[in-house]
């Protein structure tokens, strides 16, 4: 389990400083069918390539997400934005409790290809993550 959790951090590090926007038409065929698989009525959708990684945001009834797949179209992770009071409360109370009342701007729910489920806290330039039980992970700094 710590080794999911170290490739996780390097995957949002990297995914963060070599991210580049794309057309979908320098996607490889094998990504954009199995997004279109799983996702056959999105269209309004934008492509970054993370490294080797290819990431695609779209929503969902007005609910923000991306899936992030590798180049031969396996699924990496799907992320979606949740609401902070969603969260569960002891993720709250950590960042209270350690980041000196810091509030969470912005939350995410994530589930990577073996159905393991992990939340994203950002706050003031760091994400945090956490298990879900609500037990901290790691900092990423921004």
């Amino acid at each position: 389990m710590k080794h999911f959790f170290l490739v996780l951090a390097i995957t949002v590090f990297f995914n963060n400083v070599f991210s580049k926007t794309l057309n979908e038409k320098n996607v490889p065929v094998a990504v954009k069918a199995a997004f279109h698989r799983a996702h056959p009525n999105n269209f309004d959708i934008s492509w970054t390539q993370q490294g080797s990684d290819y990431k695609v945001e779209y929503d969902i009834n007005k609910v923000d997400m991306s899936n992030t797949y590798e180049a031969s179209g396996k699924l990496v992770n799907s992320e979606s934005d949740i609401e902070i009071w969603t969260l569960p409360a002891v993720i709250l109370k950590y960042v209270k409790i350690n980041y000196n009342q810091t509030s969470v701007n912005q939350a995410f729910k994530i589930r990577d290809s073996s159905g393991v489920i992990t939340y994203k806290a950002d706050i003031n330039g760091k994400s945090l993550f956490f298990d879900l039980a609500g037990d901290f992970i790691k900092e990423v700094k921004k």
